[in-house]
């Protein structure tokens, strides 16, 4: 009898223990699958946002594509014929695999298409009658406000279905018609293709009015997101598999296991045991995709947000945020491959001051941050130092050397803010105040002067509406003849027009339209108004007017659109000169000789301005068709008390002559200095001393009364 209630005490604790070994186990299934699947929530919100940013940026690019085309109309006006419009085509980037055409109508009737002999049937549509309803309903919309539009999915005239990009033309603020640019709709589809190129995920894309499906639809959705771009919107489902792990532990196989385990009692310890493991193993695998970068393998932002959560309130720190200079250069010019295969090699390097105190994160892009734990002032600025000098050697990728450098600005917690976004700001501030003065360095928040970065950022807001280039000007400054004061020609200089009148000199501007890609919209600008107002006073007086010429833009497209502005204005060669800065020279040096070259062959002069700053690199220039040097004003300012820089100066001027080469002098504004230029035989200068830049009416007035 005693056995047999010793046996039950045993039994009843053994089912009790059980009961609740099951109960932990049914509680820890649940609380994993719900991780799980809000992991895979967070991942595939991750992917669609990546994907929807992918297509933003395709048609970011394909209205850029637009807003060159309304400028090339409005500056035709009524003198459009099928002729330049083909011309203007054959010679531009416009039409690619996404562009099926592009098309004009004066007064909303479609006249002029590229290309003609594919799309004739469009010719003589009325876009303002067009019976489609959302064709008429953004066209009354785009006419009233004045703003481009995006349309579509819409069924095309030719067939299919396209997506429709058009702008209003405005000439005197009246109606004059439309410049459209048609995308073939699977721009979109094509995008998500080749983001999708390992097919890891599932997709479905429809619009509202369900007239465009893409995809495998599905009923269960990790993800959806609506894409909204200006007047097409699209819902982009996202579904798919991360891994192997994620397919077994679904809801009715953790059902089933949640039953048999009633059963199976005695090994409930060791599974517990096993799937417990199994558990940390799909919880690291989880971490590392939620929280680390997967082309670099780097802490992501993410990781970062989290790890400063939890060391604020509690320990100071330095934030170091940084980015590389000029790599979004490699990125355009050497393709996405080769940057990805250098953000890797560079993340390796960084990893080498990774420790337990220093933690390195990807931010984004070519950005990146460092928290420096339990440091002091100068043990962050001696490791911030080492690893800048990590990029004094090249990087090689497929036998290519490639120099890069980085810049970083530094913050202190809480001493800068106490707030995370802050912190970023204010590193990221002092980033780009570092980056206008050197690169390859670094300086702390505290030192810095933030007036000149807002300043950048207003101007780097701007420029974000293309419209910008209607608040350009030009001014002229004339070039003067050392010996007898004769203006011998002129150098155009563009600003921007404030609202208030007041104008932004191009030092504060340039820099910034280079490295947010704008730069070629001003080049152009300022040639076709350059070309279009000063060509009866360049051929009366025989002046030649010089054009600085960005380093961005010496290539074979900006050639063929020089040319085609000097045929269309009916310039003569002889009178034009281009300016390119002695460091936009040594770039790229080959294919910069080929188009300087070219150039010097059709007649076009080359001046190399600021000459001097790259003195060392002197031998290469003489590799190039130069006319003129230009000495930078550095060396001007210093005549009076620099015996070094004047001996330059006289080098410099005697080597021009013995090749030939005419000598300027950038920036005179002394007799002192005249008179010294005079005694060294330089031949030409231009500066405050004669005349400052002026509006081309007064330039006009200069030239009749030889006063300024």
């Amino acid at each position: 009898m005693v056995q047999l209630i010793k046996k039950m005490n045993q039994t009843v604790l053994f089912v009790i223990i059980s009961c609740i070994l099951i109960f932990i186990w049914w509680m820890t299934i649940d609380k994993f699958d719900n991780y799980i699947i809000e992991s895979k929530n967070i991942l595939f919100q991750s992917e669609s946002e990546n994907a929807v940013k992918h297509i933003a940026e395709v048609f970011d690019g394909k209205m850029k594509l637009s807003k060159s085309l309304k400028a090339f109309v409005e500056l035709q006006g009524d003198g459009l014929t099928q002729e330049i419009v083909d011309q203007y085509g054959n010679s531009s980037q416009l039409v690619d695999e996404n562009v099926v055409n592009f098309n004009i109508a004066p007064d909303g009737i479609i006249e002029f298409a590229y290309p003609k002999e594919e799309n004739e049937m469009v010719i003589g549509h009325n876009l303002i009658m067009d019976e489609r309803d959302i064709v008429q309903k953004d066209i009354l919309h785009a006419i009233e406000t004045g703003k481009s539009i995006i349309t579509g999915p819409v069924d095309l005239i030719k067939g299919g279905k396209g997506i429709i990009i058009r702008d209003p033309i405005f000439i005197d603020n009246e109606f004059w018609g439309f410049a459209t640019i048609v995308l073939d709709a699977k721009v979109i589809t094509d995008v998500i293709d080749n983001y999708n190129e390992l097919g890891q995920y599932q997709y479905f894309i429809s619009s509202e009015d369900n007239l465009f499906n893409y995809g495998a639809y599905f009923n269960k959705e990790e993800s959806d997101i609506i894409l909204k771009i200006p007047n097409v919107v699209l819902d982009l489902k996202i579904s798919g598999k991360i891994n192997d792990e994620f397919n077994f532990l679904n809801e009715k196989n953790i059902r089933y296991f949640k039953y048999f385990s009633f059963f199976v009692l005695l090994l409930l310890i060791y599974i517990s045991f096993d799937l417990t493991h199994t558990n940390k193993l799909l919880s690291k695998r989880v971490d590392s995709m939620i929280y680390f970068d997967k082309l670099t393998s780097l802490p992501n932002r993410r990781s970062l947000e989290k790890r400063m959560n939890e060391i604020m309130g509690s320990n100071t720190f330095y934030l170091a945020f940084a980015d590389l200079d000029d790599f979004k250069y490699i990125n355009d010019t050497q393709g996405h491959t080769i940057g990805d295969h250098l953000l890797k090699q560079i993340s390796g390097v960084l990893l080498k001051y990774s420790t337990s105190k220093v933690k390195i994160y990807r931010w984004g892009g070519d950005e990146f941050v460092f928290i420096f734990e339990n440091h002091s002032y100068d043990e962050v600025k001696n490791l911030v130092s080492k690893i800048l000098s990590e990029f004094t050697n090249p990087f090689k990728i497929e036998e290519n050397n490639f120099k890069i450098s980085m810049s970083a600005g530094i913050v202190k917690y809480p001493d800068d803010s106490e707030n995370i976004d802050d912190l970023i700001k204010s590193a990221d501030t002092a980033m780009y105040s570092i980056k206008e003065k050197c690169k390859n360095g670094f300086v702390f928040f505290n030192d810095i002067s933030t007036d000149a970065y807002y300043e950048k950022i207003a101007i780097s807001n701007r420029m974000k509406d293309k419209n910008f280039v209607n608040d350009l000007v030009v001014h002229y400054q004339p070039k003067v003849q050392i010996n007898n004061n004769k203006i011998m020609g002129m150098e155009a200089l563009v600003r921007l027009k404030n609202d208030d009148g007041t104008l932004i000199s191009p030092d504060k501007f340039i820099k910034i339209a280079e490295d947010k890609g704008y730069i070629n919209l001003i080049d152009r600008f300022v040639i076709n108004k350059v070309f279009s107002e000063s060509k009866g006073i360049i051929e009366q007086y025989g002046l030649k007017v010089s054009i600085n010429l960005s380093a961005k833009n010496i290539n074979w497209d900006f050639v063929k659109y020089i040319e085609e502005q000097m045929a269309i204005y009916n310039i003569e060669s002889r009178y034009i000169e281009f300016e390119l800065t002695e460091t936009a020279a040594i770039q790229n040096i080959e294919s910069v000789v080929e188009i300087l070259v070219y150039l010097n062959s059709l007649g076009i002069s080359i001046a190399i301005d600021d000459f001097g700053k790259g003195y060392g690199a002197l031998n290469y220039l003489l590799k190039f068709p130069i006319a003129t040097i230009k000495i930078d004003k550095e060396f001007i300012d210093d005549i009076m008390g620099n015996v070094t820089g004047n001996k330059i100066i006289e080098s410099i001027i005697e080597l021009s002559k013995n090749l030939g080469i005419v000598t300027v002098a950038e920036g005179v504004e002394s007799y002192f200095q005249l008179d010294y230029l005079k005694t060294i035989k330089c031949d030409d200068y231009q500066g405050y001393l004669y005349c400052k830049p002026v509006p081309y009416e007064k330039f006009i007035e200069i030239i009749k009364t030889r006063e300024c």
